[in-house]
């Protein structure tokens, strides 16, 4: 509610936000995300859970649609606010939003971009850490094949770009009956926030397509990622020349 009178949500639409935010709590696969996670999210799982279409552009974590068991984990580990059965009732929430991406019986349609630094970032250095980061890039390669999924990487190549400032960008275009509206939640270090105005949505939309003209194709994007786990691809920090760093 109080999201909604910050931004100034017509009574109506404040109204209709806040019983799906309940409804989300009361939901199978969101059962436990009033003790689970901030409420702050339970409105963002109840928009996802009626949400038609998503795209989801992410430059520091792969997107929680797409992430194995294993690297949801340490995520929400590393986050540091959980512990022990408080981690595993966090990662199953995400695990169960991933039905709506992964079975074929869903409807959602999704289109997601990601900076290649998510790739290369390892969870740790240990042998266990790197399988993870193996497993993930093999569940990646997945999504690839599925029919209402669109996954793009953006290169290295291509520099600096608008819109990685932001960690997270996701649009929603939320269907309820014959009622059908967009919501745009966005991400930073510095910014955690919805955004319902129509001006607003729509630059951000306009952004997401500039991301979309950065990144790889579809296809290529696909042979980028067998490239990596096949170990066919040198990262360009291999690159950097040895020894000691000079005028630094």
């Amino acid at each position: 509610r109080d999201l909604c009178e910050l931004y100034g949500a017509p009574e109506e639409q404040r109204e209709r936000l806040i019983r799906l935010s309940r409804e989300a709590a009361a939901a199978d696969q969101t059962a436990n995300v009033g003790s689970t996670i901030a409420a702050k999210y339970a409105t963002y799982v109840a928009l996802e859970s009626k949400a038609k279409s998503l795209r989801n552009y992410e430059s520091t974590f792969i997107p929680g649609l797409l992430q194995t068991k294993q690297y949801a984990s340490l995520v929400v580990t590393m986050n540091g606010d959980l512990e022990g059965e408080s981690i595993d009732r966090h990662v199953a929430v995400r695990m169960g939003r991933q039905r709506r991406v992964w079975d074929p019986d869903e409807s959602l349609t999704a289109q997601f971009v990601i900076d290649e630094n998510v790739l290369w970032r390892p969870a740790g250095i240990d042998t266990r850490t790197r399988a993870i980061r193996e497993e993930q890039i093999d569940r990646l390669i997945r999504a690839t094949y599925l029919p209402n999924v669109t996954l793009q990487i953006i290169p290295y190549e291509a520099g600096f770009y608008p819109g990685m400032e932001g960690a997270t960008i996701i649009l929603l275009d939320v269907h309820e009956g014959n009622n059908a509206s967009s919501a745009c939640y966005l991400e930073g270090i510095s910014i955690d926030l919805y955004v319902r105005g129509h001006g607003e949505i729509a630059t951000v939309m306009a952004k997401f397509d500039v991301l979309t003209e950065k990144a790889l194709s579809p296809a290529d994007t696909r042979k980028f990622l067998m490239r990596i786990a096949r170990g066919n691809y040198e990262h360009w920090t291999s690159a950097r020349p040895s020894g000691p760093a000079v005028g630094r």
